[in-house]
């Protein structure tokens, strides 16, 4: 108890010596001040709207009142005449007569009705059959021909379920700018209804309090209703306006009380009359608007009206604390200043160093420490440009205060692995403008290295950071090289050290980004395939130590000076164009440039290029190439083949256009029209297809991976005239390897559409028979290329294997590729259900496709 008595006299002390007495005694005044002015303005607040919102209720009370009586006027008026004697007798006994006395009682109460507008007889099928109105001269006027009719209002179906006592009331509505009601009342006669009467009456009378309100704001109160989705209010001029602002109304009629501002009551119909009845809500609301801000400027609160005046007040005792707290940054800044920018360090990812002002380190965040493999207690004090710095590399920086600096830097760990950085630079200072320290961040370089089309519209910039090291180094056509790893799941900088301990030859090794690697060498003691075999089984060394992970991958290129990459810029451009070449086929692991890469990638970026217009100018077509029952040469079904055919660059193979558009955003619109194209291309000719008959559409990884664009594909078709049993979706070995039950949920789901999925090119992908017995596909397409060399060089026992192991699995086989006539005879002796191949027929349109198929069945002896 008494040490922490002694700890607040010691704060308090604190306290008086960097504030100073003066500040002890305005913090306390500036608080109890703005105390009093906010409970000052509260008062007068709570009296104004206080005053507003009374006013407010009884006007409301007033004018629920009156609406309510003359709404009952209206529903007595409506009594009157139902109770009539001619009533009556037209109910009782429908003739001529009666009915002509019943029309001529209804232009009585017409001319003594000023406020009735409109007065129709309405038979029972809803036509009207007599009709009086009352002009824009007051004159009435009859009419019995042409009237149309009311069958096909919203009201006309409900009124016929009235009983004798009840009346239909609709909603406000205008007819001619008037504000209008409209009444319905059953004629009814031993419980069966004769005909109907139709009243409509100017409803102004009804609104004539509130418009007595109309731009009178002597009260600061504004009056209106909710009715029929609208909000009805007077304008300045008395001018009956609507406005249908659907937020506004939620925002009035939330809990009756939705606004400070704003007041409302309820008006129902049972306020009105118990037999007073509306289709769907019968119930409107009055409400009353209170113009606050008005009232404020017209009140003696001059708080209230001027607030610049507790601005000016706050202002004078801010710039008293304002002159201290500058007084105390200036005595305890640089203490603040380092430790704030000690606790930013420890949260960030990036390497953060802090020197003095001469550059000596004075603190180092740990994943510095981890980057660079050095001790805290061996750099604390020391330069740090002569700890991971490299000569002729640390360029000068502008030293002016508080002004950051950046650019790309080479560094070096403990073991002269060659980072490279994004860093920037940060001088801080004192309030007196004094240098206190330096800042430094190391971060993840801003280049493009394994993006090519990325990369080449930042390519001077990336270049210029490869040179800034490499540019040092010896360049010799014939005997540089250069390679680069893109390593996976093991820590880079240990897998650098390895490297450079159990590789002499290698001149340089650099970390460029946080998993890549760059090796550069002018070894003249190796060949350049030796040294690219010796670095191959190093990696695989490495890949077998009981400290890495199991899951570690890698990819290596490499690229070698030559007369055609006789400059340092090239011989980068075409390791980078190898890597691009590598992340497009991950089948490769290691990989050489060679010349016709750069052609490669530049036919992509033209082909990249013109994918737009092939969608707009529908450059894409189908073509089909028939499949056949060994057994009997009948037409099993087709495979749907996509086709190019553009502007600019000519017929473009699918291979090349189909691979980038898988890769991009567009695979979903590439799949969904090919789709159509064929749905498009057999719905004339369903009738005419043999029964069995199957068209295959191949579906990308991307899309058969998500059930939401399966649905889609499975809906389009159901949309068609042709029967989901008609399809197949073919995919490859990739769609499942990895995914085996949710490849076999989408399988299920098709299958419950009556529609089959084949696996596509089988045996040219990673998959094997024992990941095959694991899905629930229908039928199996071995790859042409286990059929292609037979028999001149190929026994075919591979292929046979692949089909006795297919069956075993009870799955149908289907040969891509039968060119030959040994082709065929080899898929007939190994018992092959269907084939498929240029024997039969090249891909080709859908007329010829008809016509093939209405010459009947193959001879395939």
């Amino acid at each position: 108890m008494i040490k922490r008595i002694k700890n607040i006299i010691k704060s308090f002390k604190e306290t008086v010596r960097h504030f100073g007495w003066i500040s002890l005694i305005i913090v306390p005044v500036f608080i109890i001040l703005n105390v009093l002015l906010l409970i000052g303005i509260n008062i007068q607040h709570d009296f104004i709207y206080d005053g507003l919102k009374a006013s407010a209720a009884n006007e409301l009370n007033s004018i629920s009142l009156f609406i309510n009586a003359r709404m009952t006027e209206f529903q007595d008026d409506i009594h009157v005449i139902m109770n009539a004697r001619e009533v009556d007798d037209y109910l009782l006994n429908p003739t001529p007569t009666t009915h002509d006395e019943y029309q001529q009682m209804l232009e009585r109460v017409m001319a003594s009705k000023q406020a009735f507008t409109k007065m129709k007889d309405v038979a029972l099928n809803g036509d009207i059959i007599y009709q009086i109105e009352r002009l824009e001269d007051g004159t009435l006027a009859t009419s019995e021909t042409g009237l149309g009719s009311i069958a096909n209002t919203p009201y006309f179906s409900f009124i016929s379920t009235l009983d004798d006592q009840d009346t239909y009331v609709s909603d406000f509505h205008l007819v001619n700018n008037n504000p209008t009601l409209t009444f319905v009342r059953p004629l009814i006669d031993q419980d069966i209804i004769q005909s109907y009467l139709e009243i409509e009456i100017n409803a102004s009378e009804v609104l004539t309090m509130i418009q007595n309100y109309a731009g009178e704001h002597v009260d600061f109160l504004h009056f209106g209703f909710i009715n029929h989705g609208l909000i009805w209010t007077y304008d300045d001029e008395h001018v009956l306006i609507t406005d249908d602002d659907q937020a506004t109304i939620n925002a009035l009629l939330n809990d009756h009380l939705p606004d400070p501002n704003t007041m409302s009551k309820t008006i129902t119909s049972q306020t009105i009359d118990p037999h007073l009845l509306t289709l769907g809500d019968s119930s409107f609301y009055i409400f009353a608007s209170i113009h606050y801000d008005e009232a404020v400027q017209a009140s003696n609160y001059y708080l209230l009206r001027y607030p610049v005046i507790i601005i000016l007040i706050n202002l004078v005792l801010f710039a008293n604390i304002a002159y201290i707290a500058v007084m105390v940054k200036s005595k305890n800044n640089d203490r603040l200043l380092t430790n704030a920018n000690i606790y930013l360090s420890d949260q960030s990812k990036d390497a953060v160093v802090i020197t003095s002002h001469d550059s000596k380190i004075t603190y180092i965040n740990q994943a510095f420490l981890k980057n660079y493999d050095y001790q805290r207690a061996e750099m604390i004090h020391q330069p740090l440009h002569e700890i991971i710095g490299i000569k002729d590399l640390y360029p000068p920086y502008d030293t002016t205060l508080n002004k950051a600096f950046e650019y790309f830097n080479w560094s070096k760990t403990r073991s002269n692995i060659y980072l490279l950085k994004h860093l920037r630079i940060k001088s801080e200072s004192t309030v007196r403008k004094t240098r206190r320290h330096y800042i430094y961040v190391y971060s993840e370089p801003r280049i493009e290295i394994d993006d090519y089309q990325k990369y080449f519209t930042k390519k001077e910039e990336t270049l210029v950071a490869f040179k800034a090291l490499l540019g040092l180094q010896k360049f010799a056509v014939g005997q540089t090289s250069i390679c680069m790893m893109r390593i996976e799941d093991t820590d880079i900088l240990s897998f650098a050290n390895y490297i450079k301990r159990h590789s002499s030859y290698m001149d340089i090794i650099a970390q460029i980004k946080h998993n890549y690697l760059l090796c550069y060498t002018n070894h003249q003691a190796m060949s350049f395939e030796q040294m690219m075999s010796a670095l191959g089984l190093l990696i695989e060394r490495y890949r077998y130590l009981p400290s890495v992970s199991r899951d570690f991958s890698h990819l290596l290129v490499a690229s070698k000076a030559s007369h055609e990459l006789n400059t340092l810029d090239k011989l980068l451009d075409s390791l980078l164009v190898t890597l691009e070449i590598a992340r497009s086929n991950p089948q490769y692991q290691h990989l050489i440039y060679h010349e016709g890469m750069k052609q490669q990638i530049e036919r992509e970026k033209e082909i990249r290029s013109e994918i737009q217009n092939g969608f707009i100018n529908d450059e894409f077509y189908m073509v089909y190439q028939p499949q056949i029952k060994v057994n009997t040469g009948q037409y099993f079904g087709v495979e749907a083949l996509l086709r190019w055919d553009n502007k600019r660059l000519g017929l473009i193979s699918p291979n090349e256009f189909i691979p980038i558009i898988e890769s991009s955003y567009l695979i979903n619109q590439l799949s969904l029209m090919v789709l159509k194209k064929v749905i498009k291309d057999f719905e004339p000719y369903i009738e005419s297809l043999p029964k069995k008959f199957r068209i295959s559409v191949n579906i990308t990884t991307f899309d058969f991976n998500d059930k939401e664009i399966i649905m889609q594909f499975v809906h389009l078709i159901e949309s068609s005239s042709i029967p989901t049993s008609r399809f197949i979706f073919e995919i490859t070995e990739s769609h499942y390897i990895d995914h085996v039950e949710k490849t076999n949920q989408i399988v299920a789901l098709l299958h419950a559409k009556n529609m089959l999925v084949a696996i596509d090119d089988f045996g040219t992908g990673y998959s094997s028979i024992n990941s095959l017995k694991s899905i629930n596909i229908d039928l199996v397409k071995i790859d042409r290329a286990f059929i292609k060399d037979y028999p001149k060089s190929d026994q075919g026992e591979m292929i046979k294997t692949i089909i006795h192991l297919i069956h075993g699995l009870h799955k149908t086989v289907i040969v891509e590729g039968t060119e030959t006539q040994a082709h065929i005879d080899f898929c007939v002796k190994n018992h092959c259900e269907y084939i498929q191949g240029f024997y039969i027929s090249k891909p080709i349109d859908i007329l010829s496709i008809m016509k093939m198929i209405q010459k009947g069945p193959v001879p395939l002896s």
